[in-house]
């Protein structure tokens, strides 16, 4: 992953272009090279001249870390991008198992002002799926 990731940054080099790396959970992309936030962070570091950053994604974290917020929490420095599904079923925040509040209240007690993307299939319509951006979802289960 090293002479890949060298050679994308030499490729982005004085474009503006940021290099995002997004660790992916076996559930949903068995046999992915990068598994895990820790392994990402250390990717991270590795490439530290790169400049590459994080892309934390929820839902596969949920799928891959014994606690999300601690492994948030962790991450942290890493970040430039968080995207968002619930668990199981990968649909919009508060529909499952994660704790949607305390998810948003890291990026918010740190102040973070970049993107939160949205990579999930709405339980319903797409209309319906974006009513949790209005009144925040409800903690599913407490951590």
């Amino acid at each position: 992953m090293g002479v890949n990731l060298g050679w994308a940054a030499e490729q982005a080099r004085g474009t503006g272009v940021r290099l995002l790396i997004e660790a992916q959970n076996p559930h949903n992309a068995p046999g992915f090279v990068l598994q895990g936030q820790a392994r990402a962070a250390t990717v991270v570091d590795a490439a530290a001249a790169e400049q590459p950053v994080l892309l934390f994604d929820i839902y596969h974290a949920h799928h891959t870390e014994k606690d999300l917020h601690a492994s948030l929490e962790r991450a942290w420095p890493h970040v430039f991008h968080v995207q968002v599904a619930d668990a199981p079923e990968r649909h919009e925040p508060g529909t499952g198992d994660i704790d949607s509040f305390r998810v948003f209240a890291h990026p918010e007690e740190h102040k973070y002002r970049g993107w939160i993307g949205c990579e999930y299939a709405p339980a319903d319509s797409t209309t319906s799926g974006l009513v949790w951006r209005r009144t925040p979802p409800t903690a599913v289960l407490s951590p």
